[in-house]
């Protein structure tokens, strides 16, 4: 029977905070449509106008609005991608759970 191999670090549940905040961000704007008293019809058009862009009233696409929702998680994901590996290696030496960059 083979030997299982000893991980020199154990495998922990991190959030990515870089990632995970403008996803939260843009979530809060669309659940405030949500929970105002308009119809069903109106909240999945402003749902699919956030995160797509697309109109159905104007058959178009908001560009700006694209923008507005996906630029900040591009950004969380490059501070993840390069910043990250030297903050994370610092918060795992202060011992500090969960939280990672």
């Amino acid at each position: 029977m083979a030997r299982k191999k000893n991980r020199r670090f154990g495998r922990k549940f991190t959030l990515p905070v870089s990632i995970v905040a403008p996803i939260l961000a843009a979530g809060m704007e669309s659940a405030s449509v949500l929970m105002d008293g308009s119809d069903f019809k109106h909240k999945a058009e402003y749902l699919t106008w956030q995160y797509t862009g697309y109109s159905g009233a104007n058959k178009s696409i908001n560009w700006g609005r694209l923008l507005q929702t996906y630029a900040p998680m591009a950004v969380g994901i490059g501070v993840h991608k390069f910043i990250g590996p030297a903050i994370n290696r610092r918060l795992a030496s202060a011992k500090i759970p969960v939280i990672r960059v």
